[in-house]
Formats: structure tokens, C-alpha cells, sequence
């Protein structure tokens, strides 16, 4: 299984705002073929979290298969 490393504002998200449902499809897409997600961001967990909200919502993205880099 490979990991694939996004940056959070700018690239995964506008800068300072949330995760957009597209952007929940595409990262649910590379899990689905065997892709781990690393999330990378100098913001402390709790923000990142948040920003990621609808990833453990409606998202459907698997928390096993995601990593998260404050």
C-alpha cells in the first residue's frame, strides 16, 4: 500500500477553511484503490480535525487509512 501526503490549506482546502464534500469524494477514491491519505499541516490537531469534519461525517474517508502530520 502506498501513502500519498497533502498539505491542508491551499491544497486540500482554501487557506483557513473547511473541506469541501469534492475534496471528501476524491481522497475517498484513492483509499479505495490502496492509496493511504497523510495529512500535512503546521495548525495543531484539534484545527486540522475540523477542518477535516466532513471526512468522518458524510465523507466516508477510513480512519485507517489516514494519517494526520500537525
Amino acid at each position: 500500500m502506498k501513502t500519498v501526503l497533502f498539505d491542508m490549506d491551499g491544497t486540500l482546502t482554501p487557506p483557513r477553511e473547511k473541506m469541501s464534500r469534492a475534496m471528501c469524494l476524491t481522497l475517498k477514491d484513492l483509499q479505495k484503490n490502496d492509496y493511504n491519505i497523510g495529512i500535512v499541516s503546521g495548525s495543531d490537531i484539534e484545527y486540522i480535525l475540523e477542518q477535516c469534519e466532513i471526512m468522518f461525517g458524510i465523507g466516508g474517508v477510513d480512519p485507517d487509512m489516514l494519517t494526520i502530520y500537525p
